[in-house]
């Protein structure tokens, strides 16, 4: 089984690997950052740059707990990332972490990501990747069994109530490493990095996760969950 990318051993490795990436626009102050489906938290809590937060979500219950608890939102919008008009050129990132596998027609957001982007501007993306076994496994169980899990084993007692997930999930293929590189190279988007990321199931069931690995002779892993993809818009070309 091939090694196409290095993992990141834990969630806190992926945020600061993401986090380091924004940090590298750090002279274009302040960041106008699209947080695209922002759900109730934002993850880099000490960036040391100044920026300008846009959060946009379908959950207005979510959407109210960032804008009225968590404050760190400087525009909320409740929207559809497929439909939402947003100011094309703008963004110096955009990041959209664990959304668009509850998207049909990703494509189309995609699309709208490359459109809002400006030149020489990040899009950050995280999603659960369909090859390994966490992914897997999240593609193809019901939605019941994705609350059970959050609220026993994750232990979120809130799972599956407004405001809070998980949500019901769709893969394209424009979520896998493959599918998303093809995306990159028909939008002039240049792939700067991608990275596999740990979740709490490969950290808590390693050998469990092991042998299903095993027994699915090697075609799905077992030691990362996730996909991070960090992508960057170049000038158009002449």
């Amino acid at each position: 089984m091939s090694q196409e990318f290095d993992v990141l051993p834990s969630y806190g490795a992926m945020v600061e690997f993401m986090g380091s990436h924004i940090k590298s626009l750090a002279e274009h102050q302040p960041l106008q950052i699209l947080e695209a489906g922002c759900g109730r938290s934002w993850p880099f809590k000490s960036l040391g740059t100044a920026c300008r937060i846009t959060g946009v979500d379908l959950d207005e219950d979510a959407l109210a707990f960032r804008k009225n608890t968590q404050k760190d939102l400087d525009d909320a919008r409740v929207g559809d990332l497929r439909t939402v008009t947003l100011p094309a050129d703008f963004f110096h990132v955009i990041y959209c972490s664990y959304v668009l596998e509850h998207v049909k027609g990703v494509e189309h957001v995609l699309d709208n990501f490359v459109r809002w982007l400006r030149v020489g501007g990040l899009l950050i993306i995280s999603v659960p990747d369909a090859r390994s076994l966490s992914g897997f496994l999240t593609r193809y169980s019901p939605h019941w069994f994705h609350v059970l899990v959050y609220r026993h084993i994750i232990g979120n007692r809130l799972a599956g109530t407004p405001g809070h997930g998980p949500y019901r999930t769709y893969y394209e293929r424009a979520m896998s490493a493959a599918g998303m590189k093809e995306f990159a190279s028909r939008n002039n988007l240049a792939v700067k990095a991608i990275r596999g990321a740990a979740n709490q199931a490969t950290l808590r069931f390693p050998r469990i996760l092991g042998l299903a690995q095993y027994a699915s002779f090697g075609k799905l892993r077992a030691d990362y969950a996730d996909i991070v993809f960090v992508m960057q818009k170049q000038p158009p070309a002449f």
